[in-house]
Formats: C-alpha cells, sequence, structure tokens
C-alpha cells in the first residue's frame, strides 16, 4: 500500500517530488504514516490521518470508549473511517476469564490471535481501548 501510494504521488508527477526517487517518495509515505501522523490505513487503503482507524482507534483510548473492529470498518465516499458494531464487548471480568481458559488450553498462543479468538470462540470483542 505505501509502495502504491508512493507509485500513485510520483505519477501525478508533483514538481516538489521530481528530484525524489520512487523509494524516496516511499519512505517520505512511511513517515507521513509512522511518524508524522498525516496519513493512516482504513481498511488496507491509505487515508488522511483524520480519516484513518489509527485516529478512531486514539480518540476512542482517550475516551475509553470501545472502538470497532477492523473487520467492520468501511470507508464512505467521504474518505471517513465508518464502523459498525458487531460482537458485543468484553469487560475486564470476562477478559481475564476468558485469557486464562486460552492460555490453560494451548501450551503456545501468538497474541496476533488472542482477538480473532474471542470473536470466534466467545462471540465477544477484546478491546483494549474499552478496557
Amino acid at each position: 500500500n505505501r509502495y502504491a501510494c508512493a507509485q500513485a504521488l510520483v505519477g501525478r508527477k508533483l514538481e516538489f517530488l521530481f528530484k525524489y526517487t520512487l523509494g524516496q517518495v516511499c519512505h517520505m509515505v512511511e513517515i507521513a504514516i509512522s511518524r508524522r501522523k498525516l496519513l493512516g490505513y482504513c481498511n488496507d487503503t491509505i487515508v488522511p490521518y483524520n480519516h484513518s482507524l489509527s485516529m478512531r482507534k486514539e480518540q476512542c483510548a482517550k475516551q475509553q470508549r470501545r472502538c470497532v473492529p477492523v473487520s467492520s470498518v468501511t470507508v464512505s465516499s467521504d474518505g471517513d473511517c465508518q464502523a459498525s458494531p458487531v460482537l458485543p464487548p468484553a469487560t475486564l471480568e470476562i477478559a481475564r476469564r476468558n485469557l486464562r481458559e486460552i492460555l490453560q488450553a494451548n501450551t503456545v498462543v501468538p497474541l496476533s490471535n488472542i482477538k480473532r479468538i474471542f470473536r470466534t470462540h466467545y462471540h465477544i470483542e477484546l478491546s483494549e481501548t474499552l478496557l
């Protein structure tokens, strides 16, 4: 996605980018996403940061409220990251109980699988911004 974004920028033949290679523009896109918060992602699409899921998560965390799962997020016609919650959120007590159960049943569980297990096995959403 960063590469495709850089290609699109170079393809626009913007005068201020003429002296940079595609690789350098790709690096600029990376910096705009990871350090400067000028760009962000919404369902694998690079969008302005204020329309991104990253900004939505940041706002939810500040307000200690649930942020919807990535799978239920879409980009609206105005470029905004829209969401519709699908599963109820886990409380801290339920999250602890289910996590304990997951860890007792498995010798190794990749951290990246925990939220998916909560959704598929327990039918609840594990939201770090709500807990």
